[in-house]
């Protein structure tokens, strides 16, 4: 799905539908990532408005960190945090500490984020 449909709520809608509609109206930017195989599976609305970047470009959460982030050493720490997460098997709850990051928006701006996750 990619950021710009809507899933009407209603009582037949599954709950991952339903939680999208409502990640969506959010007013803050999110990125929904699989633990399993890294995949974006889902950007909202103000991640798009934000940064110009929807689901359709990207395909990891690998690929969006280096297309995201300014700084070169944040990107290598993420990327290797998320390979040791991965590696990893977590079944637990996990909290990344929020951190300010620079990312490069898809018109080439650049703006700092508070990134957490």
């Amino acid at each position: 799905m990619s950021s710009g449909n809507v899933v009407p709520i209603g009582f037949k809608t599954r709950i991952d539908d339903r939680l999208r509609v409502a990640l969506n109206a959010m007013p803050v930017a999110v990125s929904w990532n699989r633990l399993d195989d890294a995949r974006v599976e889902f950007i909202n609305r103000q991640f798009t408005t934000l940064f110009g970047y929807t689901l359709d470009d990207v395909s990891d959460v690998y690929q969006l960190m280096k297309m995201m982030f300014a700084d070169r050493d944040q990107v290598e720490h993420a990327v290797r945090g998320t390979q040791e997460i991965l590696a990893s098997g977590l079944t637990e709850e996990l909290a990344f500490p929020a951190k300010e990051v620079e990312i490069i928006c898809k018109n080439g701006s650049r703006l700092t984020t508070l990134f957490s996750g």
